[in-house]
């Protein structure tokens, strides 16, 4: 099966969606409907499993993530000379996604240049601020 919607299923037999829609209320009807979603799905799979085996480096990355659970790590620290404002700043912001202030006050950290990032690799960097203007980044 191609995975159609209702729509072309019924251009294709001539039919309207409504009739499609009915038909797969009816046991038999929605039982061969799903056997054939099935088989597309297995039949994508393996699809996959080609592409995947013959070297495809993002197809084996994101078949990974799939079907075992992999995922990407991404760690980020934040640091500066008072810790417990930052920590205050980032928790209200977490708790209260419209608390402008608090994010105003870790933006003005990261601005005067008294915040710091810890990168996954241990390394520590200045934050510097960034931008966005019309998907532009401007630092």
């Amino acid at each position: 099966m191609l995975h159609c919607s209702d729509k072309e299923l019924a251009d294709w037999f001539g039919v309207t969606t409504r009739t499609i829609e009915r038909r797969r209320r009816e046991p038999e009807f929605a039982a061969v409907m799903e056997r054939g979603k099935s088989k597309g799905k297995i039949s994508l799979r393996r699809s996959q499993m080609k592409l995947v085996e013959a070297g495809n480096p993002a197809l084996n990355i994101w078949m990974g993530k799939q079907l075992l659970g992999q995922r990407d790590q991404v760690g980020v620290a934040i640091s500066g000379p008072d810790p417990a404002q930052i920590d205050a700043a980032v928790r209200q912001i977490i708790i209260d996604p419209v608390a402008l202030e608090a994010a105003e006050r870790f933006l003005d950290l990261i601005d005067s240049g008294k915040a710091n990032i810890a990168a996954a690799d241990g390394s520590v960097h200045p934050a510097r601020p960034m931008r966005a203007i019309e998907g532009e980044v401007i630092e």
